[in-house]
This record gives C-alpha cells, sequence and structure tokens, in this order.
C-alpha cells in the first residue's frame, strides 16, 4: 500500500504500477493467485474480502463477515494452489487471536468454511495447512485443497516465535514447505530503563501487554498502559510509583484507554479512551492521586504526543477512518484544537522540543516512516533527522532527539542548528529489540534526558529458516 493505492512492482525493477485506488492505508493482508487476482481484506469497507485483477480494476467483494455469528472480519487471506480457495483468518468481535479461526472461501460459489482454531494460514505442496496460534506456536495438518478436508491430528513445528496482536505472526511458509520464523515474544512485556549509554535495569515484568510508558515530570512515576487479560477484553491505564514499587490501576470506565500525558506539575494524567479497539478516541483527564472521576478534554480526540517544558500547547496525531493521520495541537486546557500538519500523506507522532522551538514528527512521505523536524510553532520548512526509517521521535533536550527505526533499534541524534539550518549528525544506537507504538508512542524519555523506558520483549533481530521440515512431517501428519 503507498498513497491509499495497492500496488505491484516487477522484482526485475521498473516503476510501480497502481493497481487499485482503495481511499484507505489499511489493508489487513493481500494474497495473489495463479489465475492473476488479488485477493485483499479490506477493514474500513465492511471487513471481508475482496478481489481486483493484477491489470487493475474496480476491486469486487467476495465475502463480508457474519456478524450475526460474531464475526467483523476476514484477515490475512492466502491463496491456495489452482484457484481453489482462499485461506483466512475469521476474526472475531469478542476476544482477539485466542478466539479467531483459519477458514477457507470457496471461489466457486462463495462460501465459507470454518477449518481450525488459529490464525496466519498457509498453504505447503507438501499437503500441509500451515498455521499460528497465539502462543508462537506453528501448527501444521494435513489438508486437501481439493475437498478442503484435514487430517486428523494437528503436529507443532515450532514455537515461540513472535506472534502480534491482530493476527501478525513474523513466519512465512513457501509453496514448497520452507519456512522462516523469528523467535521471541511479543506478549511477555515489561518496562526497561535503559541509559542512552545502552545500560538496561528492568522495572516490571508481566505475562499482560503493556505500552505506552510516561515517566511523570519528577521521575519518580510511570503511568502506562496494560491490558485487562490475556484475551484482549480491554486496556487499561496503571500508575507504577518508581521508589516504592506499588502500582495503582488508574482507569476502570471505557474498554481501551492508551496514550497517556502528564500535566506540567504531575497532578493530571491526560489520556485517550474508546469503547472498542476501533471506535473514535476521545480525550480525558483525572487527577493522578484518583481524588475525582475522569472528565472529558476538550473537544477533540486522536492519539497524545508529547508537549514541551511548559506543557503546552499539547500536540495530537488525528487517524481518520479511511487511515489518514493528520497533526493537531490544542492549547494546554484542551479548547482550540486546530490542525497543524495536513497532507496526502500520514503524519503522527508529534513531539514539541523541551523549549517549545521545534516540533518533531513522522511522515511517510517518502513512501516509509520517517522523523522530521520543522520550527513550531510557526511551521516552516522541514528537516529528514532520521536514517532509513524511523519513527516515534521524543526530545530528549533541546539538542537531541530519540527515534525508533522500523527494525526496532533506539536511535539518539543530534541536532545542530547553525544560521537556521537544522541539521541531524551523530546517529548512535542506544539499544535493539524495542517494540513500537500503534498511532502512539511506545516508549518516554526521562526528564534529565539521561536514560529512556522502553517495553521491552525476548524478540529476536535474526530470521531462522526450515527447509526440509515439512517434508519430514509426509502428507498423512
Amino acid at each position: 500500500m503507498q498513497d491509499n493505492s495497492l500496488k505491484k512492482v516487477d522484482l526485475s525493477g521498473g516503476s510501480p504500477f497502481t493497481v487499485a485506488t482503495l481511499g484507505t492505508s489499511r489493508v489487513h493482508g493481500a494474497t495473489w493467485t495463479d489465475g492473476g487476482d488479488i485477493y485483499f481484506s479490506w477493514p474500513d469497507s465492511g471487513g471481508g474480502l475482496y478481489r481486483v485483477s493484477d491489470q487493475g480494476g474496480d476491486p469486487q467483494a467476495i465475502s463480508v463477515p457474519a456478524s450475526a455469528s460474531g464475526e467483523v472480519e476476514h484477515a490475512t487471506p492466502s491463496a491456495l494452489p489452482g484457484d481453489d480457495g482462499i485461506l483466512y483468518v475469521s476474526w472475531p468481535a469478542e476476544g482477539r487471536d485466542e478466539n479467531a479461526w483459519v477458514a477457507v472461501l470457496d471461489p466457486a460459489d462463495g462460501t465459507s468454511h470454518r477449518l481450525t482454531p488459529g490464525i496466519q494460514p498457509y498453504y505447503s505442496e507438501t499437503g500441509h495447512l500451515v498455521y499460528a496460534l497465539a502462543d508462537g506456536s506453528i501448527m501444521a495438518r494435513s489438508f486437501d485443497p481439493s475437498s478442503f478436508e484435514l487430517g486428523d491430528e494437528a503436529v507443532r513445528i515450532a514455537e515461540g516465535v513472535v506472534t502480534h496482536d491482530y493476527s501478525d505472526t513474523e513466519y512465512a511458509v513457501s509453496r514448497s514447505g520452507a519456512i522462516v520464523v523469528r523467535p521471541g515474544s511479543d506478549r511477555n512485556r515489561g518496562l526497561t530503563r535503559v541509559t542512552l549509554s545502552g545500560e538496561p535495569t528492568p522495572l516490571m515484568e508481566t505475562n499482560l501487554e503493556v505500552a505506552n510508558p510516561r515517566f511523570s515530570p519528577d521521575g519518580r512515576r510511570v503511568v502506562y498502559s496494560r491490558a485487562r487479560d490475556l484475551v484482549g477484553s480491554g486496556v487499561d491505564l496503571w500508575i507504577l510509583d518508581l521508589e516504592s514499587g506499588l502500582e495503582t490501576r488508574f482507569t476502570t470506565e471505557s474498554d481501551f484507554n492508551i496514550s497517556p500525558v502528564w500535566n506540567r506539575d504531575g497532578t493530571q494524567v491526560r489520556y485517550t479512551s474508546s469503547q472498542s479497539d476501533f471506535a473514535i478516541r476521545d480525550i480525558f483527564t483525572r487527577p493522578a492521586d484518583l481524588s475525582a472521576p475522569p472528565t472529558r478534554f476538550g473537544t477533540e480526540g486522536g492519539f497524545l504526543g508529547k508537549p514541551s517544558s511548559s506543557g503546552e500547547p499539547i500536540p495530537y496525531s488525528v487517524w481518520a477512518n479511511d487511515g489518514q493521520a493528520d497533526i493537531w495541537v490544542m492549547d494546554g486546557d484542551g479548547t482550540n484544537g486546530r490542525e497543524f500538519i495536513a497532507t496526502q500523506f500520514l503524519e503522527a507522532f508529534p513531539s514539541i522540543s523541551p523549549n517549545g522551538e521545534w516540533i518533531a514528527y513522522s511522515s511517510t512521505v517518502s513512501g516509509e516512516w520517517e522523523v522530521y523536524v520543522q520550527p513550531f510553532p510557526d511551521g516552516g520548512g522541514q528537516a529528514l533527522v532520521s536514517r532509513g526509517s524511523g519513527t516515534e521521535p521524543l526530545w530528549a533536550s533541546d539538542n537531541a532527539l530519540v527515534y525508533v527505526t522500523l527494525a526496532g533499534t533506539l536511535v539518539h541524534v543530534t541536532i545542530d542548528v547553525t544560521n537556521g539550518r537544522l541539521r541531524a549528525q551523530d546517529h548512535r544506537t542506544v539499544t535493539d529489540n524495542v517494540i513500537s507504538g500503534q498511532g502512539t508512542h511506545n516508549f518516554d524519555v526521562h526528564p534529565d534526558g539521561q536514560s529512556v523506558l522502553v517495553i521491552s520483549g525476548t524478540t529476536s533481530p535474526r530470521l531462522y529458516l526450515q527447509l526440509n521440515r515439512l517434508q519430514q512431517l509426509g502428507a498423512g501428519n
């Protein structure tokens, strides 16, 4: 996907060809059939599977989620050989990966058939259906693609594979049966404080998903989001006292509470809240000591960025239903929300420098996420800061930024401004295996600018290839 279009490009080179213009950047998986059709999941257009010729044309709806039986989306399609069918994930309204099913669509008559609980399916010409489980296991089961019949018993062929939410497991299977996996876990997370020289200190571990940590202005507390359970029934904010180690649940109302930001004196926490993972996101504020219930903060909604040392104005990103993202700012009391950066590209993760003179953010103007800086509040020319890729920038000081590459490397960079010209220099790796956020910053910089708080996981930077694992099983297993 690029510029809200589905594209293809010849591996030998040449210009990309626009297969379809979708008006959205959200496509949850696509697959190319032997007959030259592309099937893709379109969450922003009913959540079903769509088909379009690889020569271009108008996408045609092929499936519709059965809402009466609890389906909300058909995701991550994978074509069977000979155009016999399309494997996909039946995504449930209740729960997450744990409650998803692998299913198959028969293009001949449009019927769907559930096969087995699981996510991210592939077919191997060794005669196996390969799929993942939410715990990071990769399973194989004999499968007849012409009759859609499964063998009696599934075999675990790999485990400990990185598995994110939303049917997203870091593995792939070739038609011939080769398997590539990335070991690790994105589910058992914790908070780790890392100095800018790369020395880690674990602060908290849990078997639940944690995200969006934010230091209080005095650096003594951390507010962060944590899943309520293993099946993703909601996300709450918690406050960790770094001196005592005690944790206090901060939110109990809405289903999804994320993107927290402290006010200037640490007495209030503003945060983004919604009734579902895909709903309109409103902003609320509440005293950090829980002395009053949450109240609506301002009239806008979005993911909160990081303000300057003065605490205002407050930057935030607004993600529209069509996947578009723009940067807005509001006054410190939540009023006067106004657009600051809006283009045909995605702009998000805003952060204002401590002195309030610069704003850093991420943009896809180059075709992938990169970090840019421009003057604030008057705007002006943007300067590229990251190298190769970058997202979620935060200021460590008025002349230093920290950001995350798409590979999960946390980078520290010095910002030099000479004669009004901004340059980024001295790019330096702080740590690897940083888990990035979705729509909002997933790490924070301590107020002293000398350390960062990251979401720690156990993901490996390497991929591992198994060439003959499925052949060893035989088609009868």
